[in-house]
């Protein structure tokens, strides 16, 4: 059992990649810079980063207001129906 257990261990630290800084792409100094933006303590959430995402959260939250006001109307009118 222990032997499996060392087998397991140094092929899994053989098979793990090693990036460096040195071999750093555009592409990775792209997405690590995109990271550090996010991570910034700033007090602002992911989701109030950048201004498309406010915009975003607050459409979505005017739709939510309005589709519960427009759910309880039709309860409403469902449980006072208009006499003919």
């Amino acid at each position: 059992m222990n032997a499996i257990q060392r087998l397991v261990t140094v092929s899994r630290l053989a098979g793990t990649r090693q990036m460096s800084s040195a071999k750093m792409t555009p592409e990775l100094a792209k997405i690590r810079a995109k990271q550090e933006f996010f991570q910034l303590a700033d007090g602002n959430m992911v989701h109030e980063k950048t201004p498309a995402d406010r915009v975003a959260f607050f459409l979505t939250s005017a739709l939510i207001v309005a589709g519960m006001g427009m759910t309880l109307k039709f309860y409403y009118d469902f449980a006072f129906p208009k006499k003919a």
